[in-house]
């Protein structure tokens, strides 16, 4: 089929951690591979049910793959618009309200200067430890624990999850970990409050900010 001609079919599979899936002709036939990197950079990304409109083309050893690729129908833009996770510039939005918050709350007296940079540097790890896990699972190599993204998240790191998650597109469709996440943000968010409120905090705060400078 030449590149210019346009096949239709269904996002049959769709493994969103690495990348790739099927789709099945509405013609019939075998199933075709197709790849992230078909589809329009800045668009979303596919789920299962998604029809589509594809060209076929073929990788470097010959084979068959689904090429220029565009949505017909959004089966499951319901499910990724209005449904459980975060509207991707809402993660945005709510990472710069934070700091720019946090920076309020310093300027007013409200905690050390260390706090800010604690968010900042727990930030810049979470969104590291992302990038590692997501191209572990493109490459088939052996993947970060979902706990130790969790428990960097708790520990101030959420803000750069929350970047990574967006710009990666990576853990942000698998409900029973944005579940969890959500939990962590909350967790901290509530144990910031305590720490710059409550005035038996200021020892405590006082330990920490010893054991981490």
């Amino acid at each position: 089929m030449p590149m210019t001609d346009k096949a239709v079919g269904k996002i049959e599979k769709w493994n969103d951690d690495r990348g790739f899936g099927f789709i099945a002709p509405a013609a019939g036939g075998d199933d075709v591979f197709v790849h992230v990197s078909a589809f329009e950079p800045s668009g979303r990304r596919p789920v299962v049910g998604d029809a589509v409109r594809y060209a076929i083309g073929r990788d470097g050893r010959g084979r068959r793959q689904a090429r220029d690729v565009d949505f017909v129908t959004a089966a499951g833009a319901a499910r990724s618009g209005k449904g459980f996770l975060l509207d991707l510039d809402l993660r945005t939005v709510l990472v710069a309200g934070f700091f720019l918050l946090l920076a309020v709350v310093w300027l007013a007296g409200g905690f050390p200067a260390m706090i800010m940079l604690i968010y900042a540097a727990m930030s810049a790890v979470a969104f590291a430890m992302y990038a590692l896990d997501k191209k572990a699972a493109l490459d088939d190599r052996w993947r970060i624990a979902e706990s130790s993204l969790h428990l960097v998240a708790l520990a101030g790191g959420w803000p750069g999850a929350l970047l990574a998650q967006k710009s990666l597109r990576h853990k942000t469709r698998k409900r029973s970990f944005q579940l969890v996440f959500r939990a962590t943000v909350v967790a901290n968010i509530a144990a910031l409050a305590w720490l710059t409120n409550s005035p038996d905090s200021e020892a405590l705060l006082a330990g920490i900010l010893t054991r981490l400078s």
